[in-house]
């Protein structure tokens, strides 16, 4: 009989009386019989079903499910839960959709979905709705979450106080070290610890708090502050000061405050400037005159070069050799003298297997006013330069580019000595271990032993 109505319904939209009181719709739906009026009426429903035929009699079919109709989908968008974003229970005619997430929104919960309708003249049943995505909870500007925090209380760049230290400096999850240290701060996001006397937080590192111990001899009252092996015998730093022992004739006559560059034992007692027996008493030589044993006095036992200079840009070399030695960060000085020259000059470096020092360059004209203290900087050593093994000082003795001042030269050479003391060629008897080139050299060059200054 269902087919009869459901092609009578599409023949004409009259209903016919058929004698039988009303069917009722599935699902909930239901059929009133009202003689007077020959209404239908539908009640708002769940799945698909038929609210088809609203009485006995003529009528009344053209007001069927007038109801239904007048109803049909008010809870699915009315009492849609709040946040909910999908059309719940889309294409439902009654009442889907109710029961989305009343407090949808909140963090991490999602909102519900609504159920399927149906279609009181037995359409298909709508697609429930899709749940709401989570509601996020933003963190006022500077505030974070981290693990263990409760949520948008962390401000990384001042970090959470945890007893004497902070955690999340800088970044969740870290904390301040507090070795060598009595508390810590957190300072833009950079840790600083308040370290113990005589200790210092030198790699910057948060999570080793105050590491470096600051009476080493590298990092001596602070950090990367190293202490000079000038003059000394032994380098110490004590009460992160340096406190060398001096070698002999060498003095610490400027003593280390623990700031600044350390000159180690500065002074050297034979020098041509500071000649005497201690740092009190020490005085200036005449040009003329050389320093030893803290007394001025004439030069004996010298190392002679002759050079017949005749062209310009000529060069001879002279090359004194001794054993290997680490002469890492100190200075070699050369006492030399040149009367009479008025042109040219002299270049001096120090080498070795490895590689050769910055060479240093005096002219032969500041020569022949005196005796003159000449330095070679060792220096560090590094992958071109080994400073451990130095064998050799050479000397370029060049006539220059003047034509004019082009002449002979001799350059006496009073004695090469290290500011440790392991390198004291003084020449008393003979000229030592200096020898001439035979490539880079001019003819007629020579050296000899001299007793003194002619």
């Amino acid at each position: 009989m269902g087919k009869s109505i459901r092609r009578y319904s599409q023949w004409s939209r009259y209903a016919f009386v058929i004698g039988i009181a009303g069917l009722s719709a599935h699902c909930g739906g239901r059929v009133e019989y009202d003689r007077g009026t020959d209404r239908g009426v539908g009640n708002a429903g769940g799945s698909s079903g038929v609210d088809a035929v609203a009485g006995i009699g003529a009528g009344a079919w053209a007001n069927a499910g007038t109801g239904a109709w007048a109803n049909a989908g008010t809870g699915a968008w009315a009492n849609a839960g709040a946040g909910a974003w999908t059309s719940a229970g889309a294409g439902a005619w009654a009442n889907a959709g109710t029961g989305a997430q009343a407090n949808a929104g909140a963090p991490s919960s999602f909102g519900g979905g609504g159920a399927a309708g149906s279609d009181p003249l037995g359409g298909l049943a709508g697609e429930a709705g899709s749940a709401g995505e989570p509601g996020v909870r933003e963190c006022a500007p500077g505030m974070t979450t981290c693990y263990g925090a409760a949520p948008c209380s962390v401000n990384l760049k001042a970090g959470k106080r945890a007893n004497s230290t902070v955690n999340h400096c800088g970044a969740c999850g870290l904390t301040c070290g507090l070795t060598n240290a009595n508390s810590a701060r957190c300072n833009d996001g950079i840790c600083q610890p308040i370290c113990s006397p005589g200790f210092a937080n030198c790699g910057q590192y948060p999570s080793n708090g105050c590491e470096t111990d600051l009476n080493t001899l590298s990092n001596c009252g602070a950090c990367g502050r190293s202490c000079s092996p000038n003059g000394a015998a032994v380098f110490k730093c004590e009460q992160q000061a340096c406190m060398p022992v001096c070698a002999p004739r060498y003095a610490d006559c400027k003593r280390d405050k623990g700031k600044g560059v350390d000159d180690g034992c500065e002074t050297y007692l034979d020098s041509l400037t500071q000649c005497g027996s201690s740092c009190a008493n020490a005085v200036a030589c005449s040009p003329t005159q050389v320093c030893n044993s803290g007394v001025c006095g004439t030069a004996r036992g010298l190392a002679a070069l002759s050079m017949p200079f005749s062209d310009v840009e000529q060069v001879q070399r002279y090359t004194e050799n001794f054993s290997k030695l680490d002469l890492t960060n100190l200075k070699i000085t050369a006492r030399l003298y040149a009367p009479g020259a008025s042109g040219g000059s002299v270049t001096l470096y120090a080498g070795g297997a490895v590689g050769s020092s910055q060479p240093t360059t005096v002219s032969l004209r500041a020569l022949s006013k005196g005796w003159t203290d000449v330095e070679i900087t060792v220096g560090e050593r590094t992958t071109y330069f080994d400073t451990r093994a130095i064998t050799y000082i050479s000397l370029d003795v060049r006539s220059g580019t003047d034509k004019a001042t082009v002449k002979p030269a001799v350059i006496y050479v009073d004695g090469f000595r290290s500011s440790n003391g392991l390198l004291n060629e003084t020449f008393d008897r003979d000229v030592g271990s200096i020898v001439k080139s035979g490539l880079v050299t001019v003819s007629g060059a020579s050296h000899a032993w001299a007793d003194s200054v002619p």
